[in-house]
């Protein structure tokens, strides 16, 4: 995630002042505009929150790291200046309704851990839409290779292809330091 954190100012001053992350709830918005527009100082509390509220399993420094580069981002513009942006794509979940590790191939549990959310793929899309294409908003999505696909129609829609399907050749994936076999394998 370094070149994540080393993109974002790159970005900035490219005229790409957003970012779609998939590592934070959308519900989450607002609390990381207050982390990274925070003129005074890093809120380290708030920035931990923001990533747990998603998943305990998934705090790992690296993804806070990436508040961190947009927050040093920010501090230094003038206070004028369009400040660089992140918001979360990601729906609510609530765990406590699983009680077992079955729960997860089961349709109606999993419903109620996605809080009502029948389609996720579909969320992250409209989150995209809503947040950035309607808003004419230039932003680079930061989400997992299963969802990024923007040509590959295989294995049901993922976000990509709704968001190409909307957009055109505006959206495209961008895949590094990731294993593509070829078709004999690995």
């Amino acid at each position: 995630l370094t070149f994540l954190h080393d993109l974002i100012p790159k970005l900035y001053e490219n005229g790409i002042r957003n970012m779609g992350f998939e590592f934070a709830l959308n519900s989450d918005s607002l609390l990381i505009k207050e982390v990274i527009t925070n003129k005074d100082h890093f809120d380290q509390e708030k920035a931990n929150q923001i990533i747990f509220n998603l998943s305990p399993f998934w705090g790992y420094k690296e993804y806070i790291d990436v508040f961190r580069s947009a927050w040093k981002t920010n501090k230094d513009l003038p206070p004028e200046a369009e400040k660089f942006m992140i918001y979360g794509i990601m729906h609510d979940f609530d765990f406590s309704k699983m009680t077992t590790r079955a729960d997860e191939s089961n349709v109606a549990v999993m419903m109620e851990v996605r809080n009502g959310v029948t389609d996720p793929e579909q969320f992250m899309a409209d989150c995209i839409i809503n947040d950035f294409v309607k808003k004419n908003k230039k932003a680079l999505i930061f989400c997992g290779i299963h969802h990024a696909f923007t040509g590959f129609k295989g294995n049901g829609r993922r976000v990509g292809v709704i968001v190409k399907e909307l957009v055109g050749d505006r959206a495209m994936t961008i895949s590094l330091h990731y294993p593509w076999p070829g078709k004999e394998g690995m």
